[in-house]
């Protein structure tokens, strides 16, 4: 889980420089392509290892659901103000 937690932070950070660069500089490719490949190892370990044991757990998913929800539309309504 911390892997994950530090995957999901070097996505953000990589996003943040992302949006400061235009297409055109090098380093946006460069950096474009590290997001892509982080991205998908981060995938690949989720469905390979990690939904698989979350799936075997007693999970209450209705309630990660609307939790999950809850904190969606307060980020959004954060983004908009």
């Amino acid at each position: 889980m911390n892997e994950a937690a530090e995957e999901h932070h070097l996505m953000h950070v990589l996003i943040k420089e992302l949006f400061q660069l235009t297409p055109t500089q090098a380093t946006f490719q460069a950096k474009f392509k590290v997001l892509g490949e982080v991205v998908q190892h981060h995938i690949k370990e989720e469905e390979g290892e990690m939904f698989p044991r979350a799936q075997q757990k007693q999970i209450d998913w209705e309630g990660l659901y609307e939790q999950a929800h809850l904190r969606r539309e307060h980020l959004l309504a954060k983004a908009v103000a």
